[in-house]
């Protein structure tokens, strides 16, 4: 059990620092446009916005979210070309898997099953130990009446 939840620590650990990526909030991001530190961004139907900065002599990637659309935003599109900054723009589509939705539905569904497959193992110890309760009854009644 103790392997168990170093091994859980560790991927948690792995995949939390892994991402050498800056979460940017927006108006940071507008910031470091204004300032020049944003050479290239990626910008996507869904609010989504990626790219590279650089932070003194260090480039670094980025992410951040905008209020709308930010590849329909006309607004962000005239800042990035006001500084220079090279636009990517991609579309991301609802379709494929893992979807919003599913990783939802999943979250709901894990501790439902958890919960049920908990109520079937102790039913079935309770119906094993009370199997083994009649037979020692049973051995115990038959070695009385000899």
């Amino acid at each position: 059990m103790k392997t168990a939840c170093i091994l859980l620590l560790l991927g948690f650990a792995s995949t939390t620092w892994a991402d050498e990526s800056k979460y940017l909030t927006y108006d940071e991001f507008v910031r470091y446009i204004e300032a020049g530190n944003i050479k290239s961004v990626t910008l996507d139907n869904r609010s989504g916005i990626t790219g590279s900065l650089t932070d003194g002599n260090a480039s670094k990637e980025f992410h951040c979210y905008g209020s709308s659309g930010s590849s329909n935003d006309p607004l962000l599109n005239r800042i990035l070309k006001e500084h220079g900054v090279q636009v990517t723009l991609q579309n991301v589509s609802d379709s494929g898997f893992p979807s919003p939705l599913w990783g939802g539905f999943m979250f709901l569904l894990t501790p439902i099953v958890g919960l049920f497959l908990l109520i079937v193992i102790i039913m079935k110890l309770n119906q094993i130990l009370e199997n083994q309760r009649s037979r020692r009854a049973g051995e115990g009644g038959a070695d009385v009446r000899s």
